[in-house]
């Protein structure tokens, strides 16, 4: 049996495929993404949920993101429960209490 280029093409896709770690081309990274959403659930801690079209705004400019880049993201990534869980572990973990009272908080889930 002949494996020839068509074998090895196929075989490089599948290894892409596989996740090696890498994000899509045009994705955001993991680090920027947990950073970006850490600093949207503390403002919206600090200023109310839901976080004003203002504040969110500021908050992604200051972060270099854009709400599409996230929404790419978890595009990206949604079919991957275990690595998007990771992702939202980190970003409970990261999460500071509101500087308001020196409570800790949690909202109980990934909305800024």
């Amino acid at each position: 049996m002949r494996t020839g280029p068509l074998a090895a093409a196929v075989a490089a896709l599948l290894l892409l495929g596989c996740g090696g770690g890498a994000d899509p081309e045009g994705v955001i990274d993991r680090e920027l993404f947990i950073a970006t959403w850490v600093d949207l659930r503390q403002a919206a801690l600090t200023t109310g949920d839901p976080l004003p079209e203002q504040q969110r705004t500021r908050v992604l400019d200051e972060n270099g993101v854009t709400e599409d880049q996230l929404l790419g993201f978890v595009d990206a990534h949604g079919g991957d429960p275990k690595y998007m869980a990771e992702v939202w572990t980190e970003v409970e973990l990261r999460q500071r209490p509101p500087a308001t009272d020196g409570t800790a908080t949690s909202d109980g889930g990934p909305q800024p």
